[in-house]
């Protein structure tokens, strides 16, 4: 008898500790389904990506070493490549062009729908566009394919509004920790750039925690745990070298201002011309490019090979500057085609290039200080990262977790907080608000332009209507009409005269 009372009290107090906590055991599943999803997801298309480059790699070597064959090759492959990867988007989903990342915070902020289409879409003419060697990253598309995924999730199951925010978040947090491997930055991201957006609860942060987690263990599972960037990890640096961080971070600050502007203006110089113009700009842009995959492989691609070389500080300060300005013309164009492809890895292979350039001039000027200058390189990573997201906490820990340098958090902190205040001065808005504003704007103009051309076609009918009836009223007023019968006195009988003669004279006119 007492143990059958204890059993129903222990049932009565369960059930009531599920009903009342029954939402986040919801989005604590939810988070650890999408999770492993997602690290799926992510896995296998690295793996492709790899795969594909492989294939180029194998089909260079039929050029039997002549550069202008490999050159006509590359530069093939690279059109080839970009027109697959713009007509599947143009066809199958306009949305899953660019990053993605600021879709994702418009599906958050309730003015955009993630629709089932674009984790394909976007999957598979990211292949194209990545393979091309176009200076694109892969992290964007990979953010926004998580949260379509986790919106499937959220349709499949029917879950209410209050749970798709917070998994839809956690989507987006888990695709950016499997894409780098960095399961922190996951989180923060999802926090700090997202938070205007995300609706925080406990419940839902350990959604966001949950899957992080479950992507990086199924991603580390499946491609190793090494650095997503290898380099040197460095020790702190002396106290009296910390201004020379804060001057980086300004100088950082107006290159995001420059960077934002420009890839504004850029983007919007290829969409708003004619057809032409856009498609000869889209072939220049695939020449070029695939000229600098043979000749010149650390000005193209995504950045994680210019990363390694110049980390091997085998270029001069002069050449890292012409690194620095060719691959910064080089993302802005790339993303201006409109191809699937992202600026995470760009822009920290940016702030990799000119650090470096940055710090081997300190050397030269401040001998004394005796400090690393790819502890510079390790700052410049997150300085223009900060710029142009308007994220210094994603930044700083995603830098950190890439490179296993923790000790640098300091001269981190630093660099990131002078490039948000300078570009907080400037009233600069970050890179993927500008980007969902002009999404939004360009679909109004396109709404009003529909508008427009429905409303010029309706009146033309309506002034064709008018037209006939003028004619009409021309017509009956030539007859001559019998007062008492109220029918025509022009001799016309039949219905088929009538009509005859309202043609003739409608002819006339």
């Amino acid at each position: 008898m007492q143990t059958t009372l204890i059993s129903i009290m222990s049932n009565k107090v369960l059930d009531t500790y599920y009903k009342n906590n029954r939402h986040i055991w919801v989005l604590v599943l939810s988070g650890a389904v999408i999770g492993t999803m997602i690290g799926l997801l992510a896995t296998a298309f690295q793996l492709l990506l790899d795969f594909i480059f492989k294939i180029k790699l194998a089909l260079f070597s039929f050029s039997g070493g002549n550069l202008f064959i490999e050159i006509a090759m590359s530069i093939s492959l690279s059109i080839v490549m970009v027109l697959i990867s713009i007509f599947i988007v143009k066809k199958f989903a306009k949305e899953a062009g660019g990053s993605g990342i600021q879709e994702v915070e418009g599906a958050l902020k309730g003015c955009r729908k993630i629709r089932k289409r674009v984790m394909p879409v976007k999957f598979i003419s990211g292949l194209f566009s990545l393979g091309s060697g176009l200076s694109l990253g892969k992290e964007g598309p990979s953010i926004h394919m998580a949260a379509a995924l986790a919106q499937f999730f959220v349709d499949k199951f029917k879950l209410t509004t209050k749970y798709a925010n917070a998994v839809i978040s956690a989507g987006a947090g888990a695709g950016l920790a499997a894409a780098f491997n960095t399961p922190l930055s996951g989180i923060i991201f999802v926090i700090e750039e997202m938070n205007r957006k995300f609706r925080f609860s406990v419940s839902a942060i350990k959604c966001v925690l949950v899957a992080c987690i479950m992507s990086t263990v199924i991603s580390r599972a499946i491609m190793g745990n090494p650095p997503a960037i290898s380099v040197e990890t460095f020790s702190s640096v002396p106290q009296n070298t910390l201004w020379l961080f804060m001057v980086l971070g300004i100088i950082f600050g107006y290159f995001g201002l420059l960077f934002n502007k420009s890839l504004i203006k850029v983007t919007n110089f290829f969409s708003e011309g004619s057809k032409k113009r856009y498609w000869t700009l889209v072939i220049i842009v695939c020449i070029i490019f695939g000229i600098g995959v043979v000749l010149s492989p650390n000005a193209v691609g995504g950045g994680y090979i210019v990363i390694a070389n110049t980390l091997d500080y085998n270029l001069s300060i002069k050449m890292l500057l012409v690194l620095f300005v060719l691959r910064f013309a080089g993302v802005i164009f790339s993303y201006g085609t409109g191809v699937t492809g992202g600026i995470f890895a760009p822009m920290i292979a940016l702030g990799t290039v000119f650090g470096l350039d940055y710090g081997l001039s300190v050397a030269q000027l401040f001998p004394q200080y005796n400090i690393e200058p790819g502890v510079f390189a390790v700052a410049g990573m997150s300085a223009l990262f900060t710029a142009t997201v308007g994220a210094p906490l994603t930044g700083i820990v995603l830098v950190m977790e890439m490179t296993w340098n923790f000790h640098l958090l300091l001269p981190l902190m630093i660099t990131c907080f002078s490039a948000s205040m300078l570009t907080y001065i400037h009233h600069q808005k970050p890179i993927y608000d500008t980007l969902l504003r002009r999404t939004i704007s360009n679909e109004r103009k396109q709404q009003a332009k529909e508008k427009m051309s429905a409303i010029k076609s309706q009146l033309q009918i309506l002034q064709d209507k008018l037209s006939q009836k003028k004619k009409y009223n021309h017509a009956i007023s030539l007859m001559h009409w019998d007062l008492e019968t109220q029918a025509p006195k022009n001799s016309i009988n039949t219905t088929s005269e009538v009509i005859g003669f309202f043609s003739e004279k409608i002819y006339e006119i």
